[in-house]
């Protein structure tokens, strides 16, 4: 019963792990794609 316990503790940690590097990437992501954006039309 401890080992069930501790799944959904696990899985909720892992997931919210995944969104923030999700979130960190797609803020990165998109300072990338404007950087080069803006210097392409000047």
């Amino acid at each position: 019963m401890k080992l069930l316990g501790s799944q959904p503790s696990t899985r909720s940690r892992i997931s919210s792990i995944v969104i923030f590097f999700l979130s960190f990437f797609l803020l990165i992501g998109c300072t990338d794609a404007t950087d080069p954006k803006e210097e392409e039309p000047v």
